[in-house]
C-alpha cells in the first residue's frame, strides 16, 4: 500500500482531492459523464441543515452568556 502522506501530505483531511473522493468514485462507477451534485440536486434543494441558534462570537458579552467558562478562559472576567 502506498503511503498515503506521500500524496496528501500530513494531514489529508484537509486535503481538498479527498474532499471530492465520493464525487469522483460516482463519476468512476457510472462513467466519466456522471455528475454527483447534479445527481443529489433535488434532494439538496430539499434539505434544509439546521444550523442552531444564530451566535455571535465577536461579541464578547453574548460569548459569556452562551459559553461562560469557555468564556472566562479565554476572554477573562465579564465586563460590566
Amino acid at each position: 500500500m502506498a503511503d498515503p502522506e506521500s500524496r496528501w501530505g500530513e494531514e489529508p483531511f484537509f486535503c481538498e482531492e479527498a474532499g471530492y473522493a465520493a464525487s469522483y468514485a460516482y463519476a468512476r462507477l457510472l462513467g466519466e459523464r456522471a455528475d454527483l451534485h447534479q445527481a443529489l440536486g433535488p434532494a439538496r434543494a430539499e434539505w434544509e441543515p439546521d444550523m442552531g441558534e444564530d451566535f455571535d462570537f465577536d461579541d464578547d458579552a453574548e460569548t459569556h452568556r452562551g459559553l461562560p467558562r469557555l468564556a472566562a478562559l479565554l476572554l477573562g472576567p465579564v465586563a460590566d
